[in-house]
C-alpha cells in the first residue's frame, strides 16, 4: 500500500509535504467545523453517511488539497516571498529593513571579535565562538551581494542557495538548473528533494492555518452553537502562521548545502556535457561560465559564440564525458530531515556587460 503511495503521489516528499498537512487540516476541520455544517446542502448528505464512508471523503478531498497546493507552489512561494500581492513601496521599505538586520549581524559579529580576538581563551569559556557560529549562520540566511536583497526573511534564505553557483564561480544554477539535474548522480539529486520537503510541509501549514481559521470565523457566524470555541480556534489558527513561516525560514539551511554541493561538484560534469573544457584558474572559470549565462539567457549572439569557442574540446581528441561518483552525493545529516529544489526562475537583473562583476540573475 506504501509502494502504490509512493508511485501515485510521487514518492514520500509529496506525501510528507502537501498530503499530511491537507490531512490534519481537514481532520481538524471535520472535528471544529463540520459538526456545525450539518444543515448546509452537501455537508448534510455527508453526515448522514456511514463513517466509512465519511473517512473516505476525507481522504480524497486531502488529496485533492494536496495536488492543489503542489500545483500553486510557485505562487505560495511568491506570496511568502513578497513578489507578489506587496506593494512595491512596501517591499521597498522591507528591504531595507532585510539590509539593517545583515548590517546589525555583522556589527555584533564584529563587535565580539574585537572584545574576543582568535585563540583568546577567555572566548571558549564565556561561549563567544559558539555566539559567533550562530550569528553566522543566520548570515548565511542573506545572500553575498545586497543587490540581490528581497523583501521577507523567506526569500532572502532561498536566494542566498540560488545565488551561491553565481557568487562563487558565475554559474547562474537556476538557468541551467535542468542541465546540472541531468549530470548530477541520483543521490545528490534526491537529496535536494528531501531538503525541499519539510519548507513545504511549513509553507502548507501556513496557508492552510489561514484557510482554517477564515473557516472557524465563517462557521461561528453561522450560528450561535460554540460560537466562542470556534472563535478561539480561528485565533489558534492565526498565531500559528508566523511558527510556520519561522519554521519554514529555518529549513531553508539544507536547500543551501544541497545547493551548494549541487554547483561545486556538478560544475565539472556539466562543463563536459556541454563540450567545454574548465579552464586551468577560477578566474577565467568564472568568465567562462558568465559567456554561457549569456549564451543561454540571451538570444543567439556571434559574439558569445567567439568568448566560447576557446573553450571548446576538440571532439577528436575530448575524453569520455566524466560522470560524478555516488560517493560525491551528499549524505543527510542526522540532525536534519532535510529541508527552491528551488524551481528554475527566469532572471530578472542581466549581468552587466561581458568580462564585468555583475549581480546575480534575479529569481
Amino acid at each position: 500500500m506504501a509502494d502504490l503511495l509512493k508511485g501515485l503521489a510521487g514518492g514520500w516528499a509529496f506525501l510528507v509535504s502537501w498530503v499530511f498537512p491537507s490531512l490534519t487540516a481537514w481532520s481538524v476541520f471535520g472535528l471544529l467545523v463540520f459538526p456545525r455544517l450539518d444543515s448546509v446542502p452537501g455537508f448534510a448528505d455527508i453526515a448522514a453517511t456511514s463513517e466509512a464512508n465519511q473517512a473516505i471523503a476525507l481522504l480524497g478531498v486531502a488529496f485533492f488539497t494536496a495536488i492543489l497546493l503542489s500545483a500553486l507552489s510557485t505562487t505560495l512561494y511568491r506570496i511568502l516571498e513578497g513578489y507578489l500581492l506587496l506593494p512595491e513601496r512596501v517591499a521597498v521599505r522591507w528591504r531595507q529593513r532585510q539590509l539593517r538586520r545583515r548590517t546589525a549581524l555583522l556589527a555584533e559579529v564584529a563587535a565580539l571579535r574585537a572584545r574576543h580576538p582568535e585563540g583568546d581563551a577567555g572566548a571558549a569559556s564565556t561561549g563567544i565562538s559558539v555566539r559567533i557560529g550562530l550569528i553566522n549562520e543566520k548570515l548565511r540566511r542573506f545572500p553575498a551581494d545586497p543587490r540581490q536583497f528581497g523583501p521577507t526573511a523567506f526569500a532572502n534564505a532561498l536566494r542566498a542557495a540560488e545565488t551561491y553557483g553565481w557568487d562563487r564561480y558565475q554559474l547562474d544554477s537556476q538557468t541551467l538548473w535542468s542541465e546540472l539535474q541531468a549530470v548530477l548522480p541520483e543521490g545528490l539529486k534526491d537529496e535536494m528533494d528531501r531538503a525541499r520537503a519539510p519548507i513545504n510541509f511549513f509553507v502548507s501549514l501556513l496557508f492552510l492555518s489561514c484557510l482554517l481559521g477564515a473557516a472557524c470565523v465563517a462557521a461561528a457566524f453561522a450560528g450561535p452553537t460554540d460560537a466562542l470555541a470556534l472563535v478561539a480556534a480561528a485565533a489558534g489558527s492565526a498565531a500559528l502562521v508566523p511558527v510556520w513561516y519561522h519554521l519554514a525560514v529555518l529549513n531553508t539551511r539544507y536547500v543551501l548545502v544541497v545547493m551548494q554541493a549541487t554547483v561545486n561538484v556538478g560544475r565539472v560534469a556539466l562543463a563536459a556535457s556541454l563540450g567545454l573544457e574548465l579552464p586551468r584558474t577560477l578566474a577565467a572559470e568564472r568568465g567562462m561560465w558568465e559567456q554561457i549565462y549569456w549564451f543561454v539567457h540571451e538570444p543567439y549572439d556571434p559574439t558569445y559564440v567567439a568568448s566560447l569557442d576557446r573553450y571548446r574540446l576538440d571532439p577528436a581528441a575530448a575524453p569520455a564525458r566524466p560522470t560524478v561518483p555516488p560517493s560525491a552525493a551528499l549524505a543527510t545529516p542526522s540532525a536534519t530531515n532535510g529541508s527552491a529544489a528551488p524551481a528554475a526562475a527566469d532572471p530578472t537583473t542581466e549581468p552587466a556587460a561581458t568580462g564585468a562583476a555583475a549581480p546575480a540573475p534575479e529569481a
